[in-house]
């Protein structure tokens, strides 16, 4: 029996012209969404030449938007899950699909996360290890002075490390020397990391005023890389959340192990697909995003 799975992207999966690439029928979503955070997201994700797409405080929800219209499009062709799980942002989709949260907050929410986040985001740097274990990576990261530390466990052969600028370029350098691939990620902010705690603090005083309810299908975390039982407390847990790494490996591990074995990636691009298959080669992901809709 098939047992159905979404997956939704964090940033870094926006590109200019996103609202294009979506069909007639999830178009009103940008409506919808652009009306209740009072922004225009339509004309501003149809911008080709919109380089604001990449700024955090854009960024956030316009890949949150095109993920929920990317579902749309799947529940109107009789494709619904069983099961949800996010990588970073990607959980903010991941919990409106399940019921958790109403789209009305799910939007201010996740445009004020973008916000603060761009406001807290200095003297920070982010890289991507790719061709080493955890291991390595740990080691490596214990051996520089100043703050660095794997914040994305993406697959088991690409970490992403996060911190104070000098220290995340000398662990870049130490794993060039090792033959590793260490790629300086775009950001100015050390996002899951200790780094981004005052965004975190900030961001709980929004939090605490949103009612959260039970999931009404399963939900898996980044914080503990399993399926969540407990959601009790839910503006504790997404302010951990920004300050926690992301163990997305262990939610794809832990998901399959559950019994689920028909993968979508739902959102603006096939960013999560190479990680999925990377992390269980068994598996092959469909897509429902943007880019092949």
């Amino acid at each position: 029996m098939s047992k159905k799975v979404f997956f939704f992207p964090g940033q870094g999966s926006q590109y200019a012209g996103m609202y294009n690439d979506c069909p007639e029928n999830s178009k009103h979503i940008y409506e919808k969404a652009g009306e209740i955070i009072g922004f225009d997201l339509k004309q501003f994700c149809s911008e080709k030449e919109n380089l604001q797409i990449n700024d955090t405080k854009y960024s956030q929800i316009a890949i949150f938007t095109a993920s929920m219209a990317s579902y749309e499009y799947a529940k109107n062709n009789g494709i619904t899950p069983c099961a949800v799980a996010g990588h970073s942002l990607g959980e903010y989709a991941a919990i409106t699909a399940a019921g958790i949260i109403t789209f009305d907050d799910a939007c201010k929410l996740v445009k004020a996360r973008g916000e603060i986040m761009s406001k807290h985001a200095k003297d920070g740097a982010m890289c991507a290890v790719i061709g080493t274990d955890t291991d390595t990576v740990n080691e490596v990261c214990d051996s520089i002075s100043g703050l660095v530390t794997p914040v994305n466990y993406n697959s088991p052969v690409q970490i992403v490390i996060a911190g104070e600028k000098n220290a995340v370029q000398k662990a870049a350098d130490e794993f060039k020397s090792r033959k590793n691939k260490a790629i300086m990620l775009p950001v100015s902010g050390a996002f899951h990391t200790s780094m981004m705690q005052k965004a975190a603090d900030e961001f709980y005083e929004i939090l605490k005023d949103i009612k959260f309810s039970k999931p009404n299908i399963d939900f898996y975390s980044n914080v503990t890389g399993k399926k969540m039982t407990d959601f009790s407390d839910m503006a504790g847990y997404f302010a951990k959340h920004m300050v926690s790494p992301v163990r997305f490996s262990d939610e794809i591990t832990a998901i399959y192990a559950d019994g689920y074995n028909d993968f979508y990636e739902i959102g603006p691009s096939k960013v999560l697909s190479g990680l999925i298959n990377k992390t269980m080669k068994s598996i092959s992901t469909a897509k429902y995003t943007m880019q092949n809709l």
